[in-house]
């Protein structure tokens, strides 16, 4: 038991562990602010108007999360209506949106020290705690791009909500705080739901019900409680339904063949790549060498036994290194038990053991789960104490915590632009169709700009290249396959580009960026009527899209300019 004499000591520390936390959240990220929107940020805040043509905040709590044509089920207001009132003050400006991500990173940060300390893990454990959450590399994918906002807002709420919760029996309106945070948690991400099995694990952890009459006088004090935090609940999923007519994501422009094998699986199989998929999660934590902002098929393949080895060495691993820390510190026991599964029911919204996600596995998602290894993590460190030297302890410690801030300024590098994020995700998932098909999309991009006639030429076959290598990982990808054959006519190769077209529309029919180019690509070479057809069956899908109808209207005029000279020369 420590003495209240070392306890006032340690308290005299808090004030510059506070300081260093704060430093290590904000100094391997300063460099990244300057960022452009990249990847998600594009469709979801750059080009979506409502943020700049909606004067009513309220609407966020109306809307999907994503625009109109890429609507996916999701309900996040209070995301919605930070980047509302980010595109108010500044415009569509994205280091603003950056400034925003690191300031939110910054207080959930603090509030892991603060949370930790409510759960009694010590002073050091604390400290260890925030230091590694602030600077830990896989954690970019949240803090950098605005997209990960929705991580920040859930963990900030959520731990105020945890927090709050813990001062039930001294505060009487702690219980409408952690009521109140647990609903804008739910409001920010869907994962906020974790906050009432995390409720139930604190107060077991922290009053220890370990007879039946503890236990009984526990159902009766906390019964009124959970019955108001289920109508935070129900609140939530009302307002969803109300706005969305649904209770769960409806999936919709979302290809599981790409984005989440998983969700083709039967069981067990689906289990078992949920399994192996937290492995490879648990092993970047700990070696967080190669990091990548896409997992799409086929960098992440799904187990096709039941006798997967990666999955089963996760569930060996993921079970024995808690049980060996529990033997070798006695004194660690509840902490582990309570830990690991706080861990276990923060991956269940998103680690497709439950509901299928829209990602295989995607870095941002770690960024609650990782609360509770930084804990597990530091609460070990800290034991080590007893048992080593507790200089070399906090000596590696303190190398840990420098080589993730290096880490992750590094990794920051990559979220400069749509080109620097597209490099690294070939470098770092040479198999994902998509980090291929993003490459392609970026060169192109170059090279409508370039000026250079022998220099666009030149980046229109290496956005050909990429394309070749995405379709040679998914033959049927049907994006990839309209880039190429977007690029090829470019190159005066319209037959290839013909034939690309053709495909993609064969593979999907009413693509619109497929079936538009195609039309597009048989006007200019005269032949009207096979275009003017493709474009009417378009326009039955599309019947209000501008440029199809413009272009309609110019091929209608090229007709009759066609017709009428034809009747001069006859």
């Amino acid at each position: 038991m420590m003495s209240s004499d070392k306890k006032r000591q340690l308290k005299h520390y808090i004030p510059y562990a506070v300081i260093i936390c704060i430093l290590a959240a904000i100094i391997p990220y300063f460099d990244s602010l300057r960022g452009e929107f990249v990847f998600d940020d594009v469709p979801l805040i750059k080009n979506d108007p409502f943020y700049g043509q909606e004067a009513n905040p309220l609407k966020c709590w109306e809307r999907d999360f994503w625009k109109e044509s890429r609507k996916q089920g999701l309900y996040r207001p209070l995301t919605l209506f930070t980047y509302w009132v980010n595109v108010k003050t500044s415009g569509y400006y994205s280091p603003a949106f950056r400034i925003g991500n690191l300031i939110l990173h910054l207080f959930v940060t603090l509030l892991i020290f603060k949370f930790a300390l409510r759960l009694k893990l010590g002073y050091w454990a604390a400290f260890f705690a925030s230091a590694i959450f602030a600077v830990h590399p896989i954690h970019t994918e949240a803090v950098i791009p605005a997209f990960g906002r929705g991580e920040l807002l859930c963990s900030l709420f959520l731990l105020i909500a945890l927090i709050s919760h813990t001062y039930l029996d001294r505060k009487k309106y702690a219980v409408f705080c952690a009521g109140a945070s647990f609903l804008l948690a739910c409001w920010s991400k869907e994962h906020g739901v974790a906050a009432l099995p995390l409720f139930v694990l604190v107060d077991l952890y922290l009053d220890r019900p370990f007879t039946v009459e503890r236990f009984r006088r526990f159902i009766k004090d906390k019964a009124g409680i959970y019955g108001f935090y289920c109508a935070i609940l129900a609140l939530f999923f009302a307002s969803r339904y109300f706005a969305l007519g649904s209770i769960v994501p409806s999936k919709a422009n979302f290809d599981p063949a790409i984005d989440n094998p998983v969700a083709l699986c039967q069981f067990p199989l689906n289990l078992m790549t949920a399994i192996k998929v937290q492995g490879l999660a648990i092993s970047k934590f700990f070696w967080p060498s190669v990091l990548c902002h896409d997992y799409s098929y086929a960098q992440l393949l799904p187990s096709t036994s039941v006798f997967d080895w990666k999955a089963w060495l996760t569930l060996l691993l993921f079970l024995a290194v808690p049980l060996s820390a529990a033997l070798l510190f006695k004194n660690l026991r509840l902490k582990v038990i309570f830990l690991v599964l706080a861990y276990v029911v923060c991956i269940l919204p998103a680690g497709n053991f439950i509901i299928m996600a829209g990602t295989i596995f995607g870095e941002r998602l770690q960024y609650i789960p990782s609360i509770w290894l930084c804990l597990f993590t530091a609460v070990f460190a800290s034991s080590m104490f007893r048992k080593i030297d507790y200089r070399l302890v906090s000596l590696a410690m303190a190398v840990a915590v420098m080589a993730f801030s290096i880490r992750t300024y590094e990794r920051g590098k990559d979220w400069d632009d749509q080109m620097s994020i597209a490099v690294a995700g070939v470098d770092s998932a040479p198999m994902s169709v998509k980090t291929w098909n993003n490459l392609a999309v970026q060169l192109g991009e170059y090279a409508w700009k370039e000026n250079d006639p022998a220099e666009k030429m030149n980046k229109f076959q290496e956005a050909v290249t990429a394309c070749d290598r995405a379709i040679a990982i998914y033959p049927n990808y049907v994006t990839a396959i309209t880039n190429r054959g977007i690029y090829n006519s470019c190159f005066g190769r319209y037959q290839d580009a013909e034939n690309d077209l053709r495909k993609a529309v064969s593979l999907y029919p009413g693509h619109f960026a497929a079936t538009y180019t195609l039309g597009a690509l048989l006007a200019n070479q005269g032949r009207f009527d096979e275009a003017r057809k493709i474009w009417e069956e378009l326009m039955k899908i599309h019947p209000e899209d501008k440029m199809l109808k413009d272009s309609y209207s110019r091929l209608l005029k090229d007709i009759q300019e066609k017709e009428a000279g034809t009747g001069k020369q006859d």
